[in-house]
């Protein structure tokens, strides 16, 4: 992935390889096409502090073209690489024809940047020279992607570097104690979220939890590996959801979808007016329609359900955290902490995990950096060396979700608790919302529509309107609907 290795901005003259490669130039593109070598069969050191391609024999620094391929045959990029590393210009054009970007690089620096929109119109944000100034990606359907900001060679304020693929699995020995979980205090909003207390002991033993979200990365390892198939990319069958519109049956995920205007989000509360079920989407496609990982597959993998993050900690031999766990981890052997950090909200004025700036739901700033994930590890860990207890996606844990569980925990404690032992669902907690009390959910009820606990907040989550990207805030994913803002992270035991 071009910007897991490139996106260090540099100073310097560009080369003087030609920045004038037409993909409608049938003669030019295919000499270069028959010299270029798939980025796929190069093979990528991974010493720390050195990242060059290597040749076939894997001993050589690759010097020459590169090419990446969409999957019906069409060129995507194009590079020139020297000893191993960019040198030259990069050309990058979408599935429709259109020029996406000329990049030119200089010692594997990205030394500048202009960039087109799918229908060919110029990007007046994308301006990088001399390693400084805003990159813009866009979706084929001229959606904004990505948003990447340079300043005197440094990526916004994740200036650290990208984590090297072979530290992914690393894990992370957390000892057995008791803690307090929970919280009774309002958040800095001043909003108070009854779910999160009240506060209680809770006795844990020690155990491993993964350093970073699972990636897109990890996950595709374990799709090719074994063929699975997640829930997203299977259809739903009409017998099972008589009632349910047929497009609503086809494959897909629920997806952020920002109104075009500003709204009051707190007007009706209803979610719907920035979600959208959109046939399509899948961990592969995390907004559905041409929206691919291609440029991400160091970010958390997304729009996956309980079921498949239980499916991928068992092959890597690993299970889902318990609550309990999750929240003892992302503590970071703080106590009574506001955020994963401390207590205050942003120390020295900077944003210190990926959520939503701006004018929630249709506006965000991206004054962190991200307008939706960000790669795993982009911000400080804890006190534990974990990264991302707060914000970037909701993480899926193995227990069933209650709003009142711990209310039902205090009556009666157990070391290393799991959760309640029945589900409940989105009928009886709404229910729950209305009246303060939780019905027993109805026999029938399909067990894809049960609760499971997440947590940890993401990159939708707002100051304003959803201060959870906190330690001690509770959320829920439904089995049947899994959504582009919620992955997971696996745990062992100790």
């Amino acid at each position: 992935m071009l910007f897991v290795v490139t996106l260090l901005a540099g100073c310097g003259e560009s080369s003087n390889f030609s920045d004038n490669i037409n993909r409608n130039d049938a003669a030019n593109l295919g000499e270069i096409l028959a010299e270029a070598i798939d980025k796929e069969k190069l093979q990528r050191r991974n010493q720390v502090g050195e990242k060059p391609y290597l040749a076939k024999n894997k001993q050589t620094p690759f010097t020459g073209w590169v090419k990446e391929m969409y999957d019906n045959g069409q060129v995507y990029e194009l590079t020139q690489y020297k000893e191993g590393k960019p040198d030259g210009t990069g050309t990058k054009w979408y599935q429709n024809g259109q020029k996406m970007s000329v990049e030119n690089y200089k010692y594997g620096m990205l030394v500048s940047a202009v960039g087109w929109k799918p229908n060919g119109e110029k990007c007046t944000v994308t301006n990088v020279k001399d390693g400084n100034g805003v990159y813009v990606i866009y979706n084929e359907d001229g959606t904004e992607k990505s948003c990447f900001t340079f300043n005197d060679g440094e990526l916004g304020e994740k200036s650290a570097d990208r984590v090297e693929s072979a530290s992914l699995n690393e894990m992370i020995l957390i000892e057995g104690q008791t803690f307090l979980m929970g919280n009774a205090k309002p958040a800095e909003n001043g909003e108070i979220y009854p779910e999160e207390g009240p506060v209680h002991k809770v006795e844990v033993s020690s155990f491993w939890i993964d350093k970073y979200e699972v990636t897109n990365a990890q996950f595709k390892e374990f799709v090719d590996a074994t063929g699975y198939i997640t829930f997203a990319e299977k259809p739903l069958s009409p017998d099972m959801f008589p009632l349910a519109p047929k497009n609503q049956l086809l494959p897909g995920a629920t997806v952020f979808a920002p109104p075009p205007e500003n709204i009051n989000p707190r007007a009706t509360n209803d979610p719907w007016n920035w979600w959208s079920y959109r046939n399509g989407a899948s961990w592969r496609k995390p907004e559905g329609g041409t929206s691919s990982i291609r440029e991400r597959m160091d970010h958390p993998v997304v729009c996956v359900n309980v079921d498949d993050a239980r499916a991928y900690a068992k092959w890597a031999g690993k299970r889902l955290p318990t609550e309990a766990e999750w929240e003892l981890a992302a503590r970071g052997g703080l106590v009574d902490s506001m955020y994963v950090w401390g207590n205050e909200a942003r120390p020295d004025g900077k944003w210190l995990a990926n959520c939503f700036q701006g004018n929630f739901p249709a506006v965000n700033t991206a004054q962190d950096g991200f307008h939706g994930t960000s790669p795993v590890g982009s911000f400080p860990p804890n006190g534990f060396g974990l990264y991302d207890m707060a914000g970037n996606v909701w993480e899926i844990c193995s227990d069933f979700y209650h709003p009142s569980y711990y209310t039902q925990f205090i009556n009666n404690p157990q070391t290393n608790p799991s959760g309640p032992a029945f589900p409940i669902t989105q009928i009886e907690l709404e229910q729950f919302r209305r009246t303060g009390t939780c019905p027993t959910p109805m026999e029938e009820n399909n067990r894809l529509m049960n609760l499971t606990v997440s947590r940890g907040g993401s990159f939708l989550c707002h100051w304003e309107y959803c201060l959870r990207y906190r330690p001690a805030a509770r959320n829920h994913s439904e089995t049947l609907s899994p959504s582009n803002h919620t992955g997971f992270r696996c745990a062992k035991d100790g």
